[in-house]
Order: C-alpha cells, then sequence, then structure tokens
C-alpha cells in the first residue's frame, strides 16, 4: 500500500491498550496531542468530561469514557485517514 505523502494516518485501537492507565485524562491529551494547554480542557468539556473529572487517572474511567478519550485524541491529531481495529 502506498499513501499520499499529505495522508496523517491514525488508528483507533478497538481493545483501547495504546491507553496508558497510569495517566491523567490531561496528561495524555498533552503527551499524545500538540495542541495550547489553554484548548485541552474546552477540548475535553465539549467531548463529555465534566471539567471537575478531568485529573481522573484513565485507569478508572469506563470502557465509553476511554473510547471518547481516544477518538477526541484522533481528532485533535487532525488526522485524515484513519484505521479502525474492528
Amino acid at each position: 500500500i502506498r499513501f499520499n505523502p499529505q495522508v496523517k494516518l491514525g488508528y483507533y485501537d478497538q481493545e483501547l491498550k495504546l491507553l496508558n492507565p497510569s495517566l491523567t485524562i490531561v496528561q495524555h491529551i498533552t503527551e499524545n496531542t500538540d495542541i495550547p494547554k489553554t484548548r485541552i480542557v474546552p477540548e475535553l468539556v465539549g467531548a463529555g468530561f465534566p471539567y471537575l473529572h478531568i485529573e481522573r487517572k484513565i485507569e478508572t474511567l469506563s470502557g465509553g469514557e476511554k473510547a471518547r478519550l481516544q477518538f477526541l485524541t484522533l481528532k485533535l491529531r487532525s488526522h485524515n485517514f484513519v484505521i479502525m481495529d474492528e
């Protein structure tokens, strides 16, 4: 398979093993995206994470919350081609 050089490839892991359980939600976004810190909290709240919970560790999140976090990470990285592990 050959991709155009302008393709920004993303990967969604159905098993959610790419998420580090020892990080907080904010730490995950900070380490895995290049967005400014001033945008992190509004993006998390906009994705349905309550403001009071953004410092929770990933290991305490439900499966749906982890999936939402992984989709938000893909969105913030501005991928234009996503492979979904199904």
